[in-house]
């Protein structure tokens, strides 16, 4: 007898393999789109979220700042 988180779970995983099979038939120049616009939707709305933490801040400086932190998270120093 299975519960429905068993049946949720194996649901899941069949989704899961359905879309990696959809992405092996996907030319790589149209994962290559997709995940350009996806990274650049991010960074937009990233720096929507900061304009209105710090209205002060220019584009360019919220940018940087995000890379500063990127950098701090991977153990390295943010060289100018």
């Amino acid at each position: 007898m299975t519960t429905e988180k068993d049946k949720e779970i194996r649901k899941l995983s069949r989704d899961f393999k359905g879309k990696v099979k959809l992405m092996e038939k996907t030319p790589l120049r149209d994962l290559d789109k997709m995940f350009s616009e996806y990274y650049d939707e991010g960074i937009e709305r990233y720096i929507r979220e900061e304009k209105i933490k710090h209205p002060n801040m220019s584009e360019k400086e919220i940018l940087i700042e995000m890379y500063k932190f990127s950098e701090k998270l991977k153990g390295r120093k943010y060289k100018k």
